[in-house]
């Protein structure tokens, strides 16, 4: 897995990135792996001051454990924004499809629908932009698990058929689904979870 060097004016709602940053508490800047809600809220300090936040969910800092360790939870987390979407498989990189209620951000009911899994692994976190745009930014590859890799595989095979010689015998048929919930049911169920991301 290699991470990709990215633009800040190209980030969206749905991308995974990484980045350094330092917030006032730290004495030193770390690596923060991001899925973006937002690359440009706007927002009104205290002061009056007006400035922008990029908003997201935490997923990991460099040298520390993930807030989500078991892949299954964090699939969960990731469709119930919106589905994923793959990027680049070679590389493992992977984005959040997600219904913005404008421009750019979020659409209120995605903050609904995880809100249990937000508190739970306390990964909602606002960057100031200005300060997130003096480092670079990466495109950071997502280690899956490979049954979810497989099914995706098999998914876009039939969605994206490729026409070749018929073959002798009998063969397994690819099994559809009705939607992007069913789908990500299905997923869970294959780890050996209920809907809530536990054995």
């Amino acid at each position: 897995m290699a991470a990709r060097i990215y633009e800040w004016g190209k980030v969206k709602a749905g991308d995974i990135i990484s980045f350094r940053y330092k917030s006032k508490k730290d004495s030193t800047a770390h690596q923060h792996t991001v899925v973006v809600l937002n690359p440009r809220l706007p927002n009104v300090r205290r002061d009056g001051v007006k400035n922008f936040h990029m908003v997201g969910l935490k997923l990991q800092q460099a040298g520390s454990t993930p807030l989500i360790s078991d892949g299954g939870t964090l699939i969960k987390l990731l469709q119930g924004i919106g589905g994923i979407q793959v990027v680049s498989g070679v590389d493992d990189i992977y984005k959040v499809k997600v219904d913005t209620e404008d421009s750019y951000g979020a659409a209120p009911v995605i903050y609904e629908q995880i809100s249990g899994l937000i508190e739970e692994y306390s990964v909602y976190r606002t960057y100031d932009y200005k300060t997130c745009r003096k480092s670079g930014v990466l495109l950071e590859p997502l280690k899956l698990p490979d049954k979810i890799k497989n099914a995706w595989e098999m998914k876009r095979k039939f969605q994206n058929p490729v026409k070749s010689k018929p073959k002798i015998g009998k063969t397994k048929p690819v099994k559809t689904y009705a939607s992007q919930k069913e789908f990500a049911q299905s997923l869970l169920k294959d780890l050996g979870l209920n809907d809530k991301g536990k054995k």
